[in-house]
């Protein structure tokens, strides 16, 4: 009998060994993701700040927007690159706050929350109740779907040319920005979402409602874009909504419209990965269906329990 427990205690131990070491390298992937999304977005920022003080071969031209003998000066250069330079920094500056008027960025700094508490809170137990949905499935799905978004938007329609535009004094630095947030993270993002749904045992369904709430975050940004393309400037100089008043009129309902496809086919293919993949996954057991049981289950105790108080 002893050596049965004893056995049995080894087995356990052995097991919590085994969880501890997979949780372990799981924040040690996390962490190198997370820094390189804050170097990236930090070395975005230098590159934002240098722009706008007219950081260009090798001086700083401060006030450069308004100094007409610098650009008479970059207009009379023989080099197109140049021009296209100087061109780009007179239209989006100031360049700080225009990395804060696109999607990609926005989505960055998202994605950097969320892995953010991946990291530092990463059992779920740890946790506010009113926090947790920032550790589910779900959420980690839909930020994995903008981010492919950011990806995919830029190397089907933006990326031919895009270099050209690039400051010739900071071309390595935009090059390493471009790549790592059009490429490298949306890669990772995909990887780490489809080993998470097909080994963790938390891993739940989509329900069909979980369009109506991813589509809330593209929707309050395709808002606020409009309203700075109109007041402002343009952050994607290709849609030439500024100064065109009447052309959001029919990009607005295209674009939800396409995200809400795109949710849709998202939703889908989560599903079916689940299913297919993930060995683990027991529909009695679905996290995020137990927990709108528990808080179905509590709003009802809570309710009792107040009539119970009132009578």
């Amino acid at each position: 009998m002893a050596n049965k427990n004893n056995s049995e205690r080894d087995v356990l131990i052995t097991r919590e060994n085994e969880i501890s070491r997979r949780r372990k390298f799981n924040k040690f992937i996390i962490g190198i993701f997370l820094f390189f999304l804050i170097t990236t977005f930090a070395l975005k920022i230098i590159d934002a700040l240098l722009l706008d003080m007219g950081y260009f071969h090798g001086k700083f031209n401060f006030n450069y927007w308004h100094d007409q003998s610098f650009l008479d000066e970059v207009a009379k250069s023989s080099s197109e690159r140049d021009i296209k330079a100087v061109e780009t920094m007179l239209y989006h500056h100031p360049h700080f706050f225009w990395v804060l008027t696109q999607f990609t960025w926005i989505t960055t700094i998202v994605i950097i929350v969320l892995m953010g508490f991946r990291f530092f809170k990463y059992d779920q137990g740890k946790l506010p109740k009113w926090l947790n949905w920032i550790m589910s499935q779900r959420t980690l799905s839909l930020v994995t779907m903008y981010d492919v978004i950011v990806g995919g938007v830029f190397w089907m329609g933006m990326f031919k040319n895009f270099e050209s535009h690039f400051n010739p004094d900071l071309y390595g630095l935009e090059i390493y920005v471009t790549i790592m947030v059009h490429s490298v993270f949306p890669v990772f993002m995909v990887i780490y979402s489809f080993i998470y749904l097909t080994h963790d045992k938390r891993a739940s369904v989509l329900r069909e409602k979980t369009v109506f709430i991813g589509m809330l975050f593209p929707t309050l940004y395709i808002i606020y874009y409009i309203v700075i393309s109109v007041i402002w400037y343009d952050p994607y100089g290709m849609t030439n909504l500024h100064g065109n008043f009447g052309a959001y009129i029919g990009l607005t309902p295209l674009a939800l419209l396409g995200m809400y496809i795109m949710m849709g086919f998202m939703i889908i293919t989560h599903n079916l990965i689940l299913f297919r993949f993930n060995k683990k996954y027991d529909p009695k057991n679905d996290y995020e269906l137990k927990l709108r049981r528990k808080r179905r289950e509590e709003k009802i105790y809570n309710k009792l329990k107040k009539e119970f108080v009132q009578n």
